[in-house]
């Protein structure tokens, strides 16, 4: 696996950020390790996030299956349904690149192998449209400032026109 995979992998277990659905302490690092069936990997109280990707890239391939298992199992997040919809989107969107995802048949998480496609035709591409001019005289300013503001939004909108018709 590549070692930007594994780094965050390794900031999914940590928790590090808020949009990670558990954050765990030393402590909780080496139970996790140990609800993944490794308990030779105790938390060593350095850097959470360095220690965890250093002990994910000492892992064989079967090692490293039983964490992402254990990291998308409802049994990790006491069935709380939000936090495992939010693991699997989250270590979904990390595996990609390395081309499977994985699925929860019932409580038991499993991997699918797909290939990887960045076509053109695959590529979702944002369209940009006009938005309306909020009402910048509204806002109690000199008049003058006023319509400085709304000379800017209509140059952007402009800009944003010839953009979106590229």
């Amino acid at each position: 696996m590549d070692d930007s995979t594994l780094d965050r992998i390794a900031e999914f277990i940590c928790g590090n950020g808020e949009n990670h659905p558990e954050y765990r302490s030393s402590s909780k690092i080496t139970s996790f390790f140990e609800r993944s069936g490794l308990p030779q990997f105790v938390h060593d109280g350095s850097t959470r996030q360095r220690w965890v990707h250093e002990k994910l890239k000492e892992c064989n391939r079967e090692q490293l299956a039983a964490v992402l298992k254990r990291l998308s199992s409802p049994k990790e997040y006491k069935g709380d349904r939000d936090k495992i919809k939010s693991a699997l989107v989250m270590l979904n969107e990390i595996l990609y690149l390395e081309g499977f995802k994985i699925k929860l048949e019932g409580l038991e998480p499993k991997f699918e192998k797909f290939d990887i496609n960045f076509s053109d035709e695959n590529v979702k591409t944002s369209s940009l449209f006009p938005m309306p001019a909020p009402d910048f005289m509204a806002l109690g300013l000199e008049s003058e400032v006023g319509k400085i503001l709304v000379e800017r939004w209509e140059e952007a909108q402009r800009c944003v026109d010839s953009k979106a018709h590229l």
